[in-house]
Protein backbone atom coordinates (compact mmCIF):
# COMPACT_ATOMS: atom_id res chain seq x y z
CA UNK A 1 0.00 0.00 0.00
CA UNK A 2 2.90 2.14 0.92
CA UNK A 3 4.52 1.42 -2.32
CA UNK A 4 1.14 2.44 -4.01
CA UNK A 5 1.18 6.01 -2.04
CA UNK A 6 4.97 6.31 -3.00
CA UNK A 7 4.59 6.08 -7.09
CA UNK A 8 1.38 8.55 -7.04
CA UNK A 9 3.38 10.82 -4.77
CA UNK A 10 6.03 10.80 -7.21
CA UNK A 11 3.98 11.02 -10.45
CA UNK A 12 2.15 14.11 -8.83
CA UNK A 13 5.43 15.33 -8.45
CA UNK A 14 6.99 15.37 -11.74
CA UNK A 15 3.19 16.72 -13.08
CA UNK A 16 3.74 19.71 -10.92
CA UNK A 17 7.42 20.21 -12.34
CA UNK A 18 6.44 19.99 -15.61
CA UNK A 19 3.17 22.57 -15.22
CA UNK A 20 5.96 24.57 -13.22
CA UNK A 21 8.24 24.94 -15.91
CA UNK A 22 5.57 25.05 -18.72
CA UNK A 23 4.53 28.81 -16.64
CA UNK A 24 7.76 29.68 -16.25
CA UNK A 25 8.70 29.47 -20.28
CA UNK A 26 5.05 31.46 -21.44
CA UNK A 27 5.98 34.08 -18.78
CA UNK A 28 9.61 34.42 -19.78
CA UNK A 29 8.12 34.98 -23.30
CA UNK A 30 5.88 37.69 -22.49
CA UNK A 31 8.65 39.39 -21.73
CA UNK A 32 10.57 39.02 -24.72
CA UNK A 33 10.45 42.44 -26.79
CA UNK A 34 8.42 42.03 -30.20
CA UNK A 35 10.56 41.35 -32.93
CA UNK A 36 11.52 44.49 -34.80
CA UNK A 37 10.66 44.88 -38.54
CA UNK A 38 13.74 44.24 -40.77
CA UNK A 39 13.64 47.37 -42.18
CA UNK A 40 13.85 50.81 -40.43
CA UNK A 41 11.82 52.83 -43.50
CA UNK A 42 8.59 52.98 -45.34
CA UNK A 43 8.80 51.20 -48.64
CA UNK A 44 6.08 53.90 -49.86
CA UNK A 45 8.87 56.49 -49.68
CA UNK A 46 11.26 55.01 -52.12
CA UNK A 47 11.64 56.54 -55.76
CA UNK A 48 14.36 53.61 -56.46
CA UNK A 49 15.25 50.14 -56.33
CA UNK A 50 18.45 48.33 -57.92
CA UNK A 51 18.79 44.71 -57.83
CA UNK A 52 21.93 43.34 -58.84
CA UNK A 53 23.50 39.70 -58.44
CA UNK A 54 27.71 39.15 -57.43
CA UNK A 55 28.90 39.23 -61.47
CA UNK A 56 27.67 43.07 -62.09
CA UNK A 57 23.95 42.52 -63.64
CA UNK A 58 22.07 44.72 -62.95
CA UNK A 59 18.53 45.65 -62.81
CA UNK A 60 15.99 49.10 -61.99
CA UNK A 61 13.27 50.16 -60.87
CA UNK A 62 12.30 53.80 -60.79
CA UNK A 63 9.41 55.90 -59.83
CA UNK A 64 8.62 58.51 -61.54
CA UNK A 65 5.60 60.81 -61.77
CA UNK A 66 3.76 58.14 -59.19
CA UNK A 67 4.25 55.34 -61.93
CA UNK A 68 7.48 52.28 -61.21
CA UNK A 69 8.76 52.20 -64.65
CA UNK A 70 12.30 50.24 -66.08
CA UNK A 71 14.63 52.36 -67.32
CA UNK A 72 16.62 49.98 -69.12
CA UNK A 73 14.25 48.72 -70.66
CA UNK A 74 11.78 51.29 -72.49
CA UNK A 75 10.73 52.91 -69.76
CA UNK A 76 7.89 50.28 -69.75
CA UNK A 77 5.59 50.07 -66.52
CA UNK A 78 6.30 47.77 -63.92
CA UNK A 79 3.73 44.92 -62.76
CA UNK A 80 1.94 46.64 -59.62
CA UNK A 81 1.37 43.32 -58.79
CA UNK A 82 4.75 41.95 -58.85
CA UNK A 83 5.83 44.94 -56.95
CA UNK A 84 3.38 44.85 -54.18
CA UNK A 85 4.25 41.49 -53.60
CA UNK A 86 7.45 42.08 -52.91
CA UNK A 87 7.23 44.72 -50.46
CA UNK A 88 4.48 42.93 -48.46
CA UNK A 89 7.12 39.93 -47.96
CA UNK A 90 9.67 42.62 -46.85
CA UNK A 91 7.54 44.54 -44.86
CA UNK A 92 6.17 41.74 -42.87
CA UNK A 93 9.86 40.66 -42.41
CA UNK A 94 11.18 40.68 -38.92
CA UNK A 95 14.89 40.66 -37.45
CA UNK A 96 13.70 37.78 -35.07
CA UNK A 97 16.17 35.53 -34.26
CA UNK A 98 19.17 35.31 -36.07
CA UNK A 99 20.56 31.69 -37.80
CA UNK A 100 23.70 33.44 -38.03
CA UNK A 101 26.34 36.60 -36.93
CA UNK A 102 29.75 35.42 -37.70
CA UNK A 103 31.61 35.94 -41.28
CA UNK A 104 31.79 32.44 -41.72
CA UNK A 105 28.46 31.93 -41.54
CA UNK A 106 27.75 35.19 -44.12
CA UNK A 107 29.80 32.97 -46.19
CA UNK A 108 27.83 29.85 -45.91
CA UNK A 109 24.26 31.53 -46.21
CA UNK A 110 25.98 33.82 -49.45
CA UNK A 111 25.28 37.10 -47.75
CA UNK A 112 28.66 38.90 -47.31
CA UNK A 113 30.00 41.94 -48.96
CA UNK A 114 31.85 39.95 -51.73
CA UNK A 115 29.82 36.59 -51.76
CA UNK A 116 25.67 37.16 -52.45
CA UNK A 117 23.40 36.16 -54.70
CA UNK A 118 21.47 39.08 -54.74
CA UNK A 119 21.15 42.71 -53.75
CA UNK A 120 18.67 44.83 -52.99
CA UNK A 121 19.77 48.54 -52.47
CA UNK A 122 16.76 51.32 -51.79
CA UNK A 123 16.75 54.72 -53.22
CA UNK A 124 15.50 58.05 -52.28
CA UNK A 125 16.13 61.45 -53.48
CA UNK A 126 19.11 60.38 -54.57
CA UNK A 127 19.97 58.88 -51.43
CA UNK A 128 20.78 55.03 -50.09
CA UNK A 129 18.27 54.61 -47.61
CA UNK A 130 20.03 50.71 -47.17
CA UNK A 131 20.98 47.76 -48.60
CA UNK A 132 19.69 43.94 -48.19
CA UNK A 133 22.11 40.90 -49.05
CA UNK A 134 20.09 38.10 -50.10
CA UNK A 135 21.51 34.53 -50.38
CA UNK A 136 20.78 30.99 -50.35
CA UNK A 137 17.43 29.27 -49.38
CA UNK A 138 16.56 27.44 -46.20
CA UNK A 139 13.68 26.14 -47.05
CA UNK A 140 10.53 26.30 -49.33
CA UNK A 141 9.37 29.94 -50.10
CA UNK A 142 12.26 31.29 -47.55
CA UNK A 143 15.36 33.24 -48.36
CA UNK A 144 18.92 34.06 -45.74
CA UNK A 145 18.85 37.93 -45.55
CA UNK A 146 21.42 40.22 -44.47
CA UNK A 147 21.23 44.03 -43.54
CA UNK A 148 24.12 46.10 -44.93
CA UNK A 149 25.94 47.18 -41.92
CA UNK A 150 24.86 44.64 -39.77
CA UNK A 151 26.12 41.05 -39.17
CA UNK A 152 23.21 39.50 -38.29
CA UNK A 153 21.90 36.81 -40.70
CA UNK A 154 17.88 36.24 -41.02
CA UNK A 155 15.62 33.50 -42.91
CA UNK A 156 12.41 35.59 -44.16
CA UNK A 157 9.79 34.56 -46.13
CA UNK A 158 10.59 35.41 -49.93
CA UNK A 159 10.88 33.94 -53.14
CA UNK A 160 13.48 33.75 -55.74
CA UNK A 161 11.45 34.53 -58.52
CA UNK A 162 10.44 37.98 -56.30
CA UNK A 163 14.02 38.64 -57.36
CA UNK A 164 14.41 38.23 -61.34
CA UNK A 165 17.26 40.75 -62.83
CA UNK A 166 15.57 39.55 -66.40
CA UNK A 167 13.09 42.94 -67.25
CA UNK A 168 10.58 40.83 -68.74
CA UNK A 169 9.69 39.27 -65.65
CA UNK A 170 8.76 42.86 -64.44
CA UNK A 171 7.18 44.86 -66.78
CA UNK A 172 3.26 44.94 -66.96
CA UNK A 173 2.57 41.99 -69.70
CA UNK A 174 -0.87 43.48 -69.66
CA UNK A 175 -0.23 46.84 -70.90
CA UNK A 176 -1.62 46.29 -73.85
CA UNK A 177 -4.95 45.18 -72.74
CA UNK A 178 -8.19 47.69 -73.19
CA UNK A 179 -7.88 49.87 -70.45
CA UNK A 180 -12.14 50.58 -70.62
CA UNK A 181 -15.17 48.38 -71.20
CA UNK A 182 -14.90 47.91 -74.95
CA UNK A 183 -18.19 49.05 -76.88
CA UNK A 184 -16.65 49.33 -80.48
CA UNK A 185 -15.14 45.91 -82.10
CA UNK A 186 -14.20 45.49 -85.38
CA UNK A 187 -11.68 43.49 -87.87
CA UNK A 188 -11.91 41.91 -91.42
CA UNK A 189 -15.45 41.44 -92.50
CA UNK A 190 -17.37 42.86 -89.21
CA UNK A 191 -17.99 45.90 -87.22
CA UNK A 192 -19.80 45.55 -84.17
CA UNK A 193 -21.01 48.15 -81.34
CA UNK A 194 -22.14 47.76 -78.18
CA UNK A 195 -25.86 49.57 -77.37
CA UNK A 196 -28.42 50.10 -74.35
CA UNK A 197 -29.78 47.00 -75.27
CA UNK A 198 -26.78 44.82 -76.02
CA UNK A 199 -24.24 43.96 -79.43
CA UNK A 200 -25.23 44.78 -82.86
CA UNK A 201 -23.42 44.95 -85.90
CA UNK A 202 -23.40 46.87 -89.19
CA UNK A 203 -25.29 45.59 -91.49
CA UNK A 204 -28.45 42.84 -91.36
CA UNK A 205 -26.38 40.13 -89.46
CA UNK A 206 -26.10 39.93 -85.78
CA UNK A 207 -23.13 38.85 -83.32
CA UNK A 208 -23.30 35.36 -82.23
CA UNK A 209 -23.31 36.06 -77.91
CA UNK A 210 -21.02 33.17 -77.77
CA UNK A 211 -18.19 33.88 -79.52
CA UNK A 212 -18.44 37.88 -79.11
CA UNK A 213 -17.99 36.98 -75.37
CA UNK A 214 -14.92 34.76 -76.22
CA UNK A 215 -13.26 37.42 -78.47
CA UNK A 216 -14.19 40.25 -75.61
CA UNK A 217 -12.25 37.76 -72.91
CA UNK A 218 -9.34 36.82 -75.10
CA UNK A 219 -8.64 40.97 -75.02
CA UNK A 220 -9.20 41.72 -71.81
CA UNK A 221 -6.80 38.89 -70.87
CA UNK A 222 -4.32 40.37 -73.27
CA UNK A 223 -0.83 39.68 -71.93
CA UNK A 224 2.74 39.92 -74.24
CA UNK A 225 6.07 38.20 -73.65
CA UNK A 226 8.55 40.83 -74.13
CA UNK A 227 9.71 43.07 -76.36
CA UNK A 228 10.27 42.22 -80.44
CA UNK A 229 13.66 42.32 -81.60
CA UNK A 230 13.33 44.84 -84.60
CA UNK A 231 13.32 42.80 -88.09
CA UNK A 232 15.32 43.44 -91.27
CA UNK A 233 12.39 42.68 -92.95
CA UNK A 234 9.13 44.04 -93.29
CA UNK A 235 6.58 42.07 -92.11
CA UNK A 236 3.00 42.59 -92.82
CA UNK A 237 -0.10 42.02 -90.50
CA UNK A 238 -2.17 38.85 -90.16
CA UNK A 239 -4.89 40.54 -88.80
CA UNK A 240 -5.86 43.79 -87.47
CA UNK A 241 -8.65 44.73 -85.11
CA UNK A 242 -9.96 47.90 -84.33
CA UNK A 243 -11.13 47.79 -80.27
CA UNK A 244 -12.28 50.84 -77.95
CA UNK A 245 -15.31 52.66 -77.06
CA UNK A 246 -17.12 55.76 -78.60
CA UNK A 247 -14.60 58.52 -77.63
CA UNK A 248 -11.71 56.70 -78.11
CA UNK A 249 -10.37 53.23 -80.38
CA UNK A 250 -7.26 51.39 -81.06
CA UNK A 251 -5.60 49.49 -83.90
CA UNK A 252 -4.11 46.42 -83.24
CA UNK A 253 -1.76 44.76 -85.79
CA UNK A 254 -0.89 41.02 -85.24
CA UNK A 255 1.97 39.75 -86.82
CA UNK A 256 3.38 36.24 -87.52
CA UNK A 257 7.29 36.14 -88.62
CA UNK A 258 8.37 32.49 -88.89
CA UNK A 259 7.62 30.75 -85.00
CA UNK A 260 7.48 34.26 -83.64
CA UNK A 261 4.11 36.07 -83.04
CA UNK A 262 4.28 39.53 -82.47
CA UNK A 263 1.48 42.93 -81.78
CA UNK A 264 1.30 46.11 -81.94
CA UNK A 265 -1.15 49.18 -80.44
CA UNK A 266 -1.37 52.47 -82.75
CA UNK A 267 -0.73 53.91 -79.43
CA UNK A 268 2.94 52.37 -78.35
CA UNK A 269 5.95 52.78 -80.26
CA UNK A 270 7.21 48.98 -79.68
CA UNK A 271 5.90 45.38 -81.14
CA UNK A 272 5.63 42.78 -78.76
CA UNK A 273 6.44 39.46 -78.75
CA UNK A 274 3.18 37.10 -78.67
CA UNK A 275 2.71 33.54 -77.14
CA UNK A 276 1.58 31.34 -80.24
CA UNK A 277 -1.41 29.91 -78.43
CA UNK A 278 -2.88 33.99 -77.86
CA UNK A 279 -2.18 35.15 -81.40
CA UNK A 280 -4.30 31.78 -82.60
CA UNK A 281 -7.11 32.08 -80.65
CA UNK A 282 -7.06 35.41 -81.65
CA UNK A 283 -6.98 35.04 -85.42
CA UNK A 284 -9.89 32.43 -85.07
CA UNK A 285 -12.47 35.19 -84.43
CA UNK A 286 -13.79 35.21 -88.23
CA UNK A 287 -16.73 37.05 -89.60
CA UNK A 288 -18.31 33.77 -89.97
CA UNK A 289 -17.81 32.92 -86.30
CA UNK A 290 -19.07 36.49 -85.13
CA UNK A 291 -21.82 36.95 -87.24
CA UNK A 292 -25.17 35.27 -87.67
CA UNK A 293 -26.71 34.66 -90.88
CA UNK A 294 -29.27 37.60 -91.72
CA UNK A 295 -33.27 37.24 -90.69
CA UNK A 296 -34.64 35.55 -94.23
CA UNK A 297 -31.51 33.79 -95.65
CA UNK A 298 -31.77 30.18 -96.38
CA UNK A 299 -29.55 27.61 -97.69
CA UNK A 300 -32.14 27.71 -100.87
CA UNK A 301 -31.32 31.56 -101.34
CA UNK A 302 -27.16 31.39 -101.65
CA UNK A 303 -27.49 34.74 -103.14
CA UNK A 304 -29.26 36.71 -100.77
CA UNK A 305 -26.87 35.53 -97.66
CA UNK A 306 -23.67 36.18 -99.93
CA UNK A 307 -25.17 39.51 -100.48
CA UNK A 308 -25.55 40.95 -96.90
CA UNK A 309 -22.01 39.19 -95.40
CA UNK A 310 -20.44 41.15 -98.14
CA UNK A 311 -22.45 44.19 -97.16
CA UNK A 312 -21.00 43.84 -93.51
CA UNK A 313 -17.85 42.88 -94.52
CA UNK A 314 -17.49 46.42 -96.48
CA UNK A 315 -18.90 48.50 -93.50
CA UNK A 316 -16.88 46.45 -90.73
CA UNK A 317 -13.88 47.38 -93.28
CA UNK A 318 -14.51 50.26 -93.59
CA UNK A 319 -15.13 51.25 -89.85
CA UNK A 320 -11.79 49.68 -89.24
CA UNK A 321 -10.17 52.06 -91.94
CA UNK A 322 -11.53 54.90 -90.30
CA UNK A 323 -9.22 57.10 -88.21
CA UNK A 324 -9.92 57.94 -83.91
Amino acid sequence: MKRIIYLLSGLLLVQLLVAGGLFWQERQQSRLPAAEPLLAFELETLDQLTLEDGQGVRLTLQQRDGRWQLPDYHDLPVSAAKLDALFERLEQARADWPVATTESGRQRFEVAEQNFQRKLSFQRDGELQGALYLGTSPGFKQTHVRLAGHDEVYAIELESHQLALQPERWFDAGLLSPAEPVTRLAGEGFSLRKHDDGWRADGEQQPVTEQLDQLLQALNGLRVEAVAEPSDEAVEPAFQLRVGSDQQQHRYRFYRDGEQYMVERDDQPLRFRLAQHRFERLSGFTADQLLAAPTGATDADPNGERSAGVDAAGSASASADQPT
